[in-house]
């Protein structure tokens, strides 16, 4: 074959099509793009068919029998080529036609696999994989597997977010893994920035402290602390239930709050001082200091009621959410009588029929 790709398509289109489609294969294969060794394929077996190179023929219409076996072929070429994509390891090539095809399954399994395993994946294929399995929704446990395993916390913590496709426990469980991680590699980094010695008991390091002492770890390029992944953390830490991820993201508020003011963004409502009112909040959910928490929230509920809009329905979500988890079912529904136009929106708070059963009231 001649080198000039252009010639060796010269020299086949003189010999005919079923040559120059021949001669298109190897060259794609030669490729490795996906998309062209694809195309190259359907465009033989369109030839095969006597049907044109794109488009419906001048002529008499394709008959049903031709169409169909077409769409026969080209369903059985796109699995044939995806299936060698996916046992080469190319799951992002094999990707689009697995979803072409409207089957996810071998995809998810292929990731599922790379999650269990954990084999060395370079980083920019580990990002693709992660953004296939999360955001594009091939397998979304095991990407998130896979981005806290590499470090990705916050294409991880936006996912937990904003994503409604994963249940509570599966949300609760995932934010946990990420928090307690982060939590592990902020205290690392900042024992190592700060030149103090490791090796203390796993959360036992007071992140708060060491940025009092070094603060300029959150100003640096890249920062030790990021505080907009900070932020990310504590935004999903309301979904943790009691136990040691809680306490690291108590501990990664603290860590924010001990951050230079320039840096401490105001939240939406009832979160305004963002990492304050999210300490606040956490500790409630830990079972220290509920009535104060409780107390808290129901200021910041009435002050957004008198004030009105959107501010409000947060604010009374929030303090239902944290009466809810506290055990007191007559308060919280006390409150979202009180303090909600419309039923709850936010993921968190319980709809109305759990706070009704929970509290025993249904008038």
């Amino acid at each position: 074959m001649p080198d000039d790709p252009f010639a060796a398509l010269d020299e086949a289109a003189r010999r005919g099509p079923e040559a120059l489609v021949g001669r298109l294969i190897e060259l794609a294969d030669r490729s490795g793009n996906a998309d062209e060794r694809l195309a190259a394929r359907l465009l033989a077996e369109r030839l095969r068919l006597g049907l044109p190179v794109w488009g419906e023929p001048e002529g008499p219409p394709v008959s049903p029998e031709t169409r169909t076996a077409y769409e026969k072929a080209a369903d059985r070429i796109a699995r044939a080529l995806g299936r060698e994509l996916l046992e080469r390891g190319e799951i992002a090539a094999a990707w689009p036609i697995w979803r072409r095809l409207g089957e996810t399954g071998p995809v998810a399994e292929a990731i599922e696999r790379l999650a269990s395993e954990r084999p060395a994946v370079p980083r920019r294929r580990l990002s693709e994989l992660i953004r296939i399995a999360l955001h594009e929704g091939a397998h979304p446990a095991a990407g998130l597997r896979l981005a806290v395993e590499a470090g990705e916390y916050g294409a991880a913590f936006d996912f937990l977010a904003e994503d409604e496709s994963i249940g509570r426990e599966e949300r609760s469980a995932a934010a946990a893994e990420a928090i307690q991680r982060l939590h592990g590699d902020l205290s690392a980094a900042l024992l190592r920035a700060a030149g103090e010695p490791a090796g203390s008991p796993e959360g036992a390091v007071d992140l708060a402290h060491l940025i009092a002492k070094h603060p300029g770890v959150a100003e640096g390029d890249p920062p030790v602390v990021d505080p907009a992944l900070l932020r990310r953390a504590v935004r999903v830490s309301p979904w943790l239930e009691a136990g040691p991820a809680l306490e690291c993201a108590i501990d990664l508020c603290r860590a924010g709050e001990s951050l230079p003011a320039r840096l401490r963004r105001p939240g939406p409502p009832p979160f305004e001082a963002f990492f304050t009112d999210h300490r606040i909040l956490l500790s409630g959910l830990a079972g220290r200091q509920v009535d104060a928490a409780v107390e808290h929230f129901i200021a910041k509920a009435e002050f957004h009621r008198r004030r009105g809009g959107e501010g409000a329905q947060a604010a009374g979500e929030t303090l239902i959410y944290l009466l809810h988890r506290a055990g007191r079912p007559v308060p919280a529904l006390a409150a979202l009588n009180r303090y909600l136009a419309t039923p709850p929106r936010g993921p968190l708070c319980p709809p109305l029929e759990v706070l009704c059963s929970a509290a025993g009231d249904f008038g």
